[in-house]
């Protein structure tokens, strides 16, 4: 029975949400659009990471090594988190958006080719990804000294990039560095996409630092976890959801399964959705 529940996507949604102390909504949207648009995208790069690069990474790249010999295949048209979150940012007037933990870039590169005028900030305890770099255009950098407990030896580092008509600003620091997030001291976001340190304590550090930093924007925002397959990241994201709803009380509630990185390699992806 438990092995059903985990093999087929209709048992595994209802499996998850089961528990679930806020309503939970079935989320339909007309991702085709977004699918189009992402897979022109990924066709640009035709190799995501070096291996060298790969080796000598923090926690290299939050790639395992059992899904890094498929991260270059191409993926069918089934939809991804992807595109589910290029379609929700396409849906706000002027995106502004805050992905935690891009890992190699390639989620952060479809939404940064997705959208226009827009405001783009990426967040990860590695530097950033060359093959990602290379995408982009240099225009500054600052630097300043980590924290001495972080996982993070050298300095942290916010560098600025434009993508076509977008400004892009990569935070290479540690997310339980309170240096980190006051590099966004002043700013606010209406798409924010969860996807770096997969923990209940991580999760919850990083709602913390959001609410504490006021980074959501007044209008509507679009909130996004990946990776809530574990039944304490589930709670701790239906927690969140409770207190979204305290803020926000029209907020919508989903969890859907969708494709990750490397599509049908890997079974579909618990994903968490707040729209408010």
């Amino acid at each position: 029975m438990l092995q059903a529940v985990k093999d087929l996507p209709a048992l595994r949604r209802w499996y998850y949400t089961l528990s679930a102390p806020v309503k939970v909504t079935r989320l339909r949207l007309p991702l085709e659009s977004a699918v189009r648009r992402n897979r022109r995208a990924l066709a640009a790069v035709s190799s995501w990471i070096d291996e060298d690069v790969y080796q000598a990474s923090v926690f290299r790249y939050g790639l395992p090594p059992h899904i890094r010999p498929f991260i270059d295949d191409p993926i069918d048209e089934s939809p991804s988190y992807s595109d589910l979150i290029v379609h929700l940012a396409m849906q706000m007037g002027h995106v502004r958006y805050l992905e935690l933990g891009p890992s190699v870039g390639k989620n952060f590169f479809q939404v940064a080719k997705a959208v226009s005028n827009a405001e783009l900030v990426a967040i990860d305890i590695e530097n950033i990804n060359p093959v990602l770099e290379r995408q982009l255009t240099f225009v500054g950098r600052e630097e300043w000294e980590s924290a001495r407990d972080s996982i993070r030896t050298e300095r942290s580092t916010q560098t600025t990039y434009t993508l076509e008509s977008n400004r892009i600003d990569y935070i290479a620091g540690d997310l339980f560095d309170r240096s980190t997030w006051n590099r966004l001291v002043g700013r606010k976001f209406n798409v924010i996409f969860s996807d770096a340190f997969h923990s209940p304590q991580g999760l919850a550090t990083e709602w913390e630092r959001i609410l504490q930093l006021e980074l959501l924007c007044d209008g509507p925002v679009a909130l996004i976890w990946d990776d809530l397959g574990h039944a304490a990241m589930r709670r701790t994201f239906y927690e969140i959801a409770v207190n979204i709803r305290q803020l926000r009380p029209g907020a919508q509630v989903s969890l859907e399964l969708l494709q990750g990185w490397v599509g049908k390699r890997e079974r579909l992806h618990p994903v968490g959705i707040i729209r408010a």
